[in-house]
């Protein structure tokens, strides 16, 4: 990516875009060489070190707003109680063929649940690794530029 293009990545974008970009580029698992991660860390370290400061930025409120542990005790607490009296509204349920149809639906609602959470972790977690890799990596090249300073 040239030099504007990234500056203009990195100002402009929105979090889900520069996310996006990040998985793109710098995902290791998708077979990519040596030679093409030390291209992605040239690429940064032609950047000035105003586009630097404000990339670390962006990482670090991305990271935050991307911080599930900070909110999942009260949704943990949350599905607890929905699940909870979900189960005792629908527990005086009705019989089909000496089958009762509230305990199935319980046992849907609650994967439903849990599949929406584990969902919403994953995808939030995978975002934090993204940015953080992508902050070490503008801390580094911002470490660089103060010692070339000097």
């Amino acid at each position: 990516m040239k030099k504007k293009d990234l500056t203009k990545l990195i100002y402009s974008a929105t979090n889900k875009q520069l996310l996006k970009y990040l998985q793109e580029e710098y995902s290791f698992y998708l077979g990519k060489d040596k030679g093409y991660f030390k291209n992605r860390l040239n690429e940064l370290k032609q950047l000035d070190i105003d586009t630097i400061k404000f990339g670390i930025a962006r990482m670090e409120e991305i990271q935050e707003e991307r911080n599930i542990m900070s909110s999942l005790p009260s949704l943990v607490t949350l599905m607890t109680a929905l699940i909870a009296s979900y189960i005792s509204v629908l527990d005086k349920g009705f019989e089909v063929n000496n089958l009762k149809i509230s305990s199935a639906l319980n046992t849907v609602a609650i994967l439903i649940v849990t599949i929406t959470v584990i969902y919403s972790v994953t995808g939030a977690r995978l975002g934090r690794s993204k940015a953080a890799l992508f902050k070490e990596l503008l801390l580094h090249c911002e470490k660089l530029k103060t010692q070339n300073k000097k």
